[in-house]
């Protein structure tokens, strides 16, 4: 480590002074400088090599306890420290598979709204029919929920809303920004793709 720190200063310390300085030799250092390889780097440098192309295979997505599976089903016999050691050198890092989030629960008892369009995904004009749907958007800390509501006219949004919790009062603060502009109409008709334990206070 010390010969390794001498290389990486010469530029700034003379050599003399930092073999001084760190008790070193100058035929050691000499003789450090024009030898190759060890066998250890050498071992290192193809293990490197292995790794990356097999975490690139991977997509990304696996560690060193994947990457040492596949490795010595390819003949290669090495730790699973080893492994992560050259991920570590290399700033390898996996991906994780991002979790499937339901956002539709089937199987509830709350009442469900009637289906006044009916597949009938057209409007005459604005305000008569709206559709809603609800999602979710993955961030550093987990998910969040997006409520957005479309005029099936304009195919515009009229109303949409972000919470950390997908319940009834995340569709009703998106309904209630949807009817704000327009809340003296009254010949909307409105469709829902989600229910919710309070339809009575969020729908018509």
């Amino acid at each position: 480590m010390s010969f390794e720190l001498i290389e990486a200063e010469e530029a700034h310390y003379p050599k003399a002074l930092m073999c001084r300085a760190l008790g070193l030799s100058r035929s050691g250092h000499h003789a450090y400088s024009t030898r190759g390889p060890s066998r250890r780097a050498l071992e290192e440098q193809q293990l490197d090599v292995l790794v990356a192309a097999i975490f690139a295979e991977l997509g990304g997505r696996y560690g060193a306890p994947r990457i040492q599976q596949e490795l010595r089903r390819r003949g290669h016999r090495t730790s699973r420290k080893r492994v992560a050691a050259s991920m570590a050198r290399q700033g390898l890092r996996a991906r994780p598979r991002r979790r499937w989030r339901r956002t539709t629960d089937s199987t509830h008892r709350e009442p469900i709204a009637a289906n006044l369009l009916e597949r009938n995904f057209t409007a005459e004009a604005p305000d008569r029919a709206w559709v809603a749907d609800t999602t979710y958007l993955p961030v550093l800390g987990g998910f969040i929920f997006l409520v957005v509501i479309l005029d099936l006219f304009s195919r515009k949004v009229v109303g949409w809303s972000v919470g950390d919790r997908l319940d009834a009062e995340l569709s009703g603060e998106a309904l209630r920004g949807a009817l704000a502009p327009t809340a003296a109409s009254s010949s909307r008709r409105r469709a829902s793709a989600s229910c919710s334990p309070a339809p009575a206070r969020c729908r018509a």
